[in-house]
């Protein structure tokens, strides 16, 4: 029986949504719960598993190994202060020639995948909270967003006009665009040609080309936007307002792929499989397009 929270009809929340039809029914794959505050998925492609970062609250965070099939093969692969690891709020993953970038605050950490062992860091100086990391394998560009926020007392993030995304070549991280203009920048997706795709806490998704510069600005599906997945045309985000994954349809509509989720955050997919892997609340979901 279809999970009901897969749809491809119209969606909600003040959207442009497409009509009945429009894209694909996802398939509900398995839901893995027992994390704590799972931010990011990632597709570790050459040894077929999905790493995924917990927050932790006010703890040291860690990164969990969970197989195909939604066991937990590891449950703290990778954990803050233990084994010389540093590991503060863990955020945005990728995976560059053996080493796995981890956001964390405003440094990003370097493990070996392989091991989990620590590789080094790179501090970003001017950063306030880095949120996502997307890697370029072509060109070999890792891609940070910082939203510009600061997280207050109460556990809401204050902005602070430092939205920017850094580029990070041969382990040196520069600028690529920043600006308020940028609107808390969230959700990463490589573009293929030295580019990257942003979807933003506006509730847009655009892009930057290899030198920085804003093209093919859009608007969302909804306001606050946070992850963003892309696999050949096909793109997809996560909001977290009304708890929807959403696809971008060729029209430039917006079709919902999942609906009456908790809290969507950075998506993956697992290319293998052709399947949404979506961190929600206390749980990973993994759904198949």
């Amino acid at each position: 029986m279809a999970d009901p929270r897969a749809t491809a009809s119209a969606g909600a929340g003040g959207a442009t949504a497409s009509p009945a039809g429009g894209a694909s029914s996802a398939r509900l794959a398995f839901t893995t719960r027992g994390f704590a505050g799972p931010e990011s998925v990632l597709y570790d492609e050459v040894r077929d598993r999905y790493l995924v970062s917990n927050i932790n609250g006010a703890l040291p965070g860690f990164v969990s190994i969970v197989d195909p099939d939604g066991r937990v093969v590891t449950p703290r692969a990778i954990e803050g202060d233990r084994g010389g690891v540093t590991l503060r709020d863990p955020h945005g993953m990728g995976i560059l020639d053996g080493l796995l970038f981890v956001a964390d605050v405003a440094s990003v950490r370097l493990f070996y995948v392989a091991d989990g062992t620590p590789a080094g860091e790179i501090e970003i100086t001017t950063a306030t909270f880095l949120r996502d990391i997307a890697v370029d394998r072509v060109t070999g560009r890792v891609f940070v967003s910082d939203p510009g926020v600061l997280r207050a007392a109460d556990g809401s993030d204050r902005p602070n006009g430092g939205d920017a995304v850094y580029v990070i070549e041969k382990r040196q991280a520069r600028v690529l665009a920043q600006s308020r203009e940028l609107r808390n920048p969230s959700g990463l997706a490589p573009d293929g040609t030295g580019g990257v795709w942003v979807a933003d806490g506006a509730g847009r998704v655009y892009r930057l080309d290899a030198g920085g510069t804003m093209r093919d600005v859009a608007r969302g599906p909804g306001r606050a936007l946070d992850g963003i997945a892309l696999v050949g045309s096909r793109l997809f985000v996560s909001e977290r307002d009304s708890g929807t994954v959403w696809e971008r349809l060729p029209t430039g509509l917006w079709s919902p792929v999942v609906r009456r989720l908790d809290r969507p955050a950075d998506l993956a997919l697992d290319t293998k499989r052709h399947r949404l892997l979506v961190p929600d609340g206390g749980a990973l979901e993994a759904w198949d397009l």
